[in-house]
């Protein structure tokens, strides 16, 4: 069953197609890695989706329902919730206020004693789970991405964007990063990812659409789309 369908969408800024005329759709509770080049228009795909940006032209719906041009607190309520390249956080409060904030934005009636428990879910998730009394900026790099999807997931999503969460990351907090993924999953969330460490793509993509120059160019099994010709010419570099 369709979560998310995108029909045609365009996104031009001055001239430019930064996202030009673009059809997919993801399935409720697949893993679906976005890959492509730098430039290639994935991050401005996930602003069309999340609010952030406003589309040229063309309908993306959300559990079929049109969800074109609504902001991004709309979005949110609707059941998206994304991450971004440069971790956003707020660096001077605690890592438990970091998701409570989140939380609250949802749930907004809930007691104190009930949201501090469900935050605590969302730290566990992510391995956070007994730094909740941390400031956000005293958090490795990794921690900090790790902050960053455990406030994501407090906004109670059915799809999660991912923006390059394994970005400089190293070895072993990839292969960290990769278990959180796959532990989001098996909650049932749906997860749409832009990444660049091919790694996590292979073991974690159901299924990979590929960007160049704010077109899709392919789109398939992991194994099927790094062998297709076009994308190792383009991206995968032989």
């Amino acid at each position: 069953m369709r979560i998310l369908e995108v029909a045609g969408i365009k996104k031009s800024f001055g001239g430019l197609a930064a996202v030009a005329g673009v059809d997919f759709h993801i399935d409720r509770g697949e893993v679906a890695g976005l890959i492509g080049p730098n430039g290639a228009g994935k991050t401005t795909l996930f602003n069309l989706i999340s609010g952030a940006v406003t589309p040229t032209s063309g309908k993306i719906k959300f559990k079929g329902k049109d969800i074109t041009g609504l902001k991004p607190n709309k979005i949110c309520r609707q059941g998206i919730a994304r991450t971004f390249q440069l971790v956003k956080l707020f660096g001077d409060m605690t890592v438990i206020e970091n998701v409570l904030l989140a939380y609250r934005f949802r749930a907004q009636k809930s007691t104190g004693n009930e949201a501090f428990s469900r935050c605590q879910e969302m730290l566990d998730i992510v391995g956070l789970l007994g730094l909740e009394l941390i400031p956000a900026r005293e958090l490795t790099i990794a921690k900090q991405k790790q902050l960053e999807i455990a406030r994501a997931l407090a906004t109670m999503p059915e799809m999660l964007l991912l923006d390059e969460v394994m970005a400089g990351l190293n070895p072993s907090e990839v292969t960290k990063a990769i278990e959180i993924i796959k532990n989001i999953q098996a909650t049932g969330i749906t997860i749409l990812m832009v990444e660049h460490v091919m790694k996590a793509i292979m073991e974690i993509s159901d299924r990979v659409i590929v960007f160049h120059n704010g077109e899709k160019i392919a789109e398939g099994k992991p194994a099927h789309v790094v062998a297709d010709e076009t994308v190792i010419q383009i991206y995968l570099g032989g």
